[in-house]
């Protein structure tokens, strides 16, 4: 029964073939990890000048946390209205893809009702690139590039791009500063998550 045991286990532990290395991207994508999940941290920016109807929230936060493995990650982005946290608006995955050399980026929106998924296309130095495309349950598509730069230690900036008519074009850029481990936050690993309900996912208004 041990000897029997032991090749189970030993047919299930994964193994590094000898001479087989990391590559490059994966280092670099484990320190975008570290940078961004760093201490527990989550991250905040303003709204202000971006909102284009009315009821827009005045700030967003996001949380990413890395998995025991330390090639992936979870996290969430929530809305913050007169300094009060509101409603999670997407959840997210990403990992390293090893068949494709390059991190992958999945998303869901908080009520189910649509999903992007892409992977980084361009690293340069401390600015990353990747295309994500989105569905939504009423059959609508788009294009996403988001470009990622960083500042210092506790800064980035995020712009995001639209594919429209064959080009793409300018949406909003946010300028992204880490705040310190508080709790309870909206989403993080199950000991620190707060009780269900305690943070309702927002109610989407799908695109046309």
């Amino acid at each position: 029964m041990r000897r029997l045991l032991l090749l189970i286990l030993f047919a299930v532990t994964p193994t590094r073939a000898e001479g087989q290395d990391s590559p490059p991207e994966l280092a670099a994508y484990r320190s975008d990890l570290q940078y961004s999940t760093r201490d527990g941290t989550w991250w905040w920016t303003s709204n202000a000048g971006q909102a284009r109807s009315g009821g827009e929230p005045d700030a967003f936060g996001m949380r990413t946390w890395m998995d025991p493995g330390g090639i992936s990650a979870t996290g969430c982005l929530w809305t913050i209205k007169e300094g009060r946290r509101e409603a999670i608006i997407w959840i997210f995955h990403q990992g390293w893809d090893g068949a494709e050399g390059e991190p992958f980026f999945y998303q869901s929106h908080a009520t189910g009702l649509g999903t992007g998924m892409g992977h980084q296309t361009a690293r340069e130095s401390d600015t990353t690139e990747m295309v994500q495309e989105f569905w939504w349950s009423n059959g609508v598509h788009q294009r996403t590039k988001h470009r990622t730069r960083k500042l210092d230690d506790d800064t980035y900036v995020g712009e995001s791009l639209a594919w429209t008519d064959g080009e793409w074009r300018a949406d909003r850029t946010y300028t992204w500063q880490r705040r310190p481990a508080s709790t309870p936050l909206p989403c993080g690993p199950v000991s620190q998550s707060p009780s269900a309900g305690a943070f309702a996912p927002v109610q989407p208004h799908l695109p046309t």
